[in-house]
């Protein structure tokens, strides 16, 4: 092996043993706060292939603490005032400095069936800053449920939660 070639697999070693640590990484913009939100609803179920879709409506707040590693973890709840069974529920999550955001939280049941609350659901989408120093936020997840009752059974649900702050 060349002094060149050794020198040059020296640095390289180096450089990867520095880790993230020597990557510099973008701060994440601050999105916390209360956002309005929409949840648009679509459900499948599976044994008859019956379809349909429902609104809810409420609330989304949300803190958020730097994690120094070019993300933030996000703690809150969410408040379901409208269009659904009504609820308040915990949130969990992160954001990237891109705004690529994760959310743990609940995905809201039909007013009619046996259908439960979907706990611990996980959204993926992108918060983002609006004109005028506003705020949008678009996530979407989707789980499977078994729902009881007669004719019930597993359901897919498709959750699309819009906010606005």
């Amino acid at each position: 092996m060349s002094l060149k070639t050794f020198t040059a697999a020296a640095s390289l070693f180096l450089l990867a043993a520095c880790g993230d640590s020597a990557v510099p990484t973008t701060p994440v913009p601050n999105f916390a706060g209360s956002y309005g939100v929409q949840w648009q609803v679509q459900f499948h179920r599976n044994h008859d292939n019956f379809e349909g879709s429902y609104f809810c409506y409420g609330t989304l707040t949300m803190t958020q603490s730097p994690t120094g590693r070019g993300d933030a973890a996000l703690n809150g709840f969410v408040v379901i005032q409208g269009g659904c069974p009504q609820g308040t529920f915990d949130l969990t999550g992160s954001v990237r400095s891109n705004g690529a955001i994760s959310l743990r939280t609940v995905g809201p049941r039909p007013n009619e069936g046996q259908c439960p609350f979907a706990m611990d659901t996980v959204y993926s989408g992108l918060v983002s800053e609006a004109s005028g120093g506003s705020y949008s936020l678009s996530a979407r997840a989707t789980t499977l449920l078994n729902c009881p009752g007669p004719g019930e059974g597993e359901h897919r649900f498709d959750y699309v939660i819009q906010g606005w702050k």
